[in-house]
């Protein structure tokens, strides 16, 4: 009757740790990623009320991001972002602390509108590549809803 016990209690304990591993290894796995970006696209869309459009997605380890041809419309259908490629590279052990830090950034044939989004500053233009290397970019969640940046950042 104890090892019965026992079993059970480590199953029980293992079971979500296992779980999280599986969930983990299957994000690697493109048709999963495929299926994760649809989802992750309609809630970003609607959160933030702008047409988001991803051509291609691809996760390598450790967390390795590329995505490419990007566009983002707003509301009125303007073309705020259009992107052939996007590759960012972050770093995982940040992520345990709820930071985001970003130590690779490549954009390649871009065209950027961004209107009046950007309180006082208007940004419009076309560039061929834009690529951080080993810059680092920090990303904190504040205890408001805002979030804090800081760039450059050596870690």
């Amino acid at each position: 009757m104890a090892k019965w016990i026992k079993r059970t209690v480590k199953t029980c304990l293992l079971a979500p740790v296992g779980a999280v591993a599986v969930g983990a290894v299957l994000l690697y796995v493109p048709p999963v990623q495929n299926a994760v970006l649809k989802v992750v696209l309609r809630h970003v869309s609607e959160r933030v009320g702008m047409e988001i459009a991803v051509g291609h997605v691809r996760l390598s380890y450790p967390l390795d991001l590329t995505l490419r041809d990007v566009s983002v419309r707003d509301s009125v259908c303007d073309t705020l972002l259009n992107v052939r490629g996007l590759s960012v590279s972050v770093r995982p052990w940040p992520l345990l602390r709820g930071e985001v830090f970003v130590s690779r950034l490549e954009l390649d044939s871009a065209l950027v509108h961004s209107k009046q989004m950007i309180e006082g500053m208007q940004l419009d233009g076309t560039f061929g590549r834009l690529a951080t290397e080993d810059a680092g970019l920090l990303l904190k969640k504040r205890s408001s809803s805002s979030t804090a940046c800081c760039w450059p950042m050596r870690r």
